[in-house]
């Protein structure tokens, strides 16, 4: 099993790793200490240099580099204050993957390290202006495909994201159309699927694009 312990105002212990069995049922000697943690300060700016009032800030774990002996944390939201910053406090030492959103702007994310050590570190991040894609669904017989369901991808991005505004439904309406909110100026791939038809391939949308028409086949 993995031990950690955690107390408000204190950083997460690193998780201990200790080993129990029919033989072994009883451990003693685990020592954890707690410390006051990293500060991690988040300031956003757009490309004019103002500072972004509002954005809403996700600090979680870098899975891409998490190491064993770390016990995952929570995701933790902040907004950025009218300086345009916020600060997360009490941080483990660990990786992290921070991600800013903010109307009108195309989500930025940007990675952190934190080591060992009580310290304090400040990330700058710029928010670009996002564009807005509309994605029309047909079918081979030129009519609306109600209900497709949307996702973009980022080019060179292994994970598909749906990009579109938090909460809100993803599928194309009664005249097939569906708008993609605060896109980044960069190509993209749009994937479709929709009860009745064989999945869309991945159609590439260039970074100058405000539209896209994908065609479905019917399914067998």
């Amino acid at each position: 099993i993995k031990l950690a312990a955690r107390k408000k105002g204190f950083a997460q212990t690193r998780g201990e790793l200790i080993s129990i069995s029919p033989e072994r049922d009883f451990v003693e000697g685990v020592v954890l200490i707690l410390s006051s943690g990293s500060s991690l300060q988040v300031e956003v700016e757009n490309e004019e240099g103002e500072s972004v009032i509002g954005a809403m800030v996700s600090l979680d774990d870098d899975w891409s580099s998490r190491r064993e002996s770390v016990i995952s944390i929570s995701s933790r939201k902040k907004l950025t204050d009218v300086k345009g910053s916020c600060r997360f406090e009490h941080l483990p030492p660990a990786d992290y993957k921070i991600e800013v959103s903010k109307g009108g702007y195309s989500m930025e994310s940007r990675k952190a390290k934190l080591e060992e050590g009580e310290s304090k570190e400040t990330v700058r991040i710029v928010l670009k202006e996002g564009r807005d894609l509309r994605v029309l669904v047909k079918n081979v017989h030129d009519e609306a495909v109600e209900g497709a369901r949307i996702s973009v991808q980022e080019e060179g991005h292994y994970f598909t994201v749906i990009m579109s505004s938090m909460g809100r439904d993803n599928s194309t309406d009664s005249l097939g159309s569906f708008v993609l909110r605060d896109q980044p100026a960069k190509p993209l791939y749009i994937s479709v699927q929709a009860e009745g038809y064989v999945a869309g391939r991945r159609q590439r949308v260039e970074a100058d694009q405000d539209s896209v028409i994908v065609i479905l086949k019917d399914a067998g």
